[in-house]
Parts: C-alpha cells; sequence; structure tokens
C-alpha cells in the first residue's frame, strides 16, 4: 500500500471513531445527578412520619409497605432518561415502583418508593439515600 493511501486510510478511520465518540457522549451525557436522604423504622407500631427534608417512610412492621410518591418533571427541550438507585443500608428494603423511565419533553410523571420490610427484618431504622441521574435519552 502506498504510503499516501495508508495516510488517507488512517485519516478517515480517525475522524470516524472521533465522530461516533462525540455522538456516543452526546447521548450519554449526564444532565443532573441528585440525592435525597431516606430513612424506614422497622418497629412493632406502623406509623407516619414527614421530614420535609428527606424522604420519611415512617414506621413499618416487617412485613408490612410504606410508600411516597414523588413528581418528576423534565424541564429540557429534549427527552431524558432517569435512573433511580437506592444506596446504604435501607437499600435491600426500597423499591423504585419504575427504576428507570424515559420521559419526553416537558413531561412530568408521579413515580412510587416502596418501604417493604420483608418478614425477619430486624427492628431498628434504616437509612441511605436515593441516587437520580438524569441522562440524555
Amino acid at each position: 500500500m502506498k504510503p499516501l493511501t495508508l495516510v488517507l486510510l488512517l485519516s478517515i478511520v480517525l475522524v470516524l471513531a472521533t465522530g461516533a465518540t462525540v455522538v456516543i457522549f452526546s447521548h450519554s451525557q449526564i444532565i443532573a445527578v441528585k440525592t435525597y436522604t431516606m430513612m424506614g423504622k422497622v418497629g412493632n407500631t406502623s406509623g407516619l412520619g414527614f421530614n420535609g427534608t428527606i424522604i420519611f417512610f415512617g414506621e413499618v412492621k416487617p412485613g408490612g409497605t410504606s410508600w411516597r410518591q414523588m413528581r418528576m418533571k423534565n424541564n429540557e427541550s429534549f427527552p431524558v432518561r432517569v435512573v433511580m438507585q437506592s444506596e446504604g443500608d435501607i437499600a435491600p428494603l426500597v423499591r423504585p415502583e419504575m427504576p428507570e423511565i424515559t420521559l419526553s419533553s416537558l413531561e412530568s410523571r408521579e413515580i412510587k418508593l416502596y418501604f417493604n420490610p420483608p418478614e425477619g427484618t430486624p427492628l431498628r431504622n434504616y437509612i441511605g439515600t436515593l441516587r437520580v441521574v438524569v441522562r440524555r435519552a
């Protein structure tokens, strides 16, 4: 192969690889990451609680369920993908209704978070965070 042809071929490959990287990055770009503290108590009684700064599930008996509702709204002019992940010692006890959703531009949706300690869960407070990652869809 002639040196000029080889240089031209390598240049084309480099341009295509760079273009593909830009396309992939722009479509997976993180727009926002929010973290919310979550707390739930597994106890002998059931009761709701409220705290404006955290997601508080109240006190739930083992085998019981409590839930909180969140409103997700896409204020962007393009669709976004929202991924919710629980972290901390509360994580195995919390389940988002839909851990991953896609929202169209200006769409909003209600999502429930369930706190469901199974039978046999030790009686105590459980704390963790809900991590919400928003990316271009």
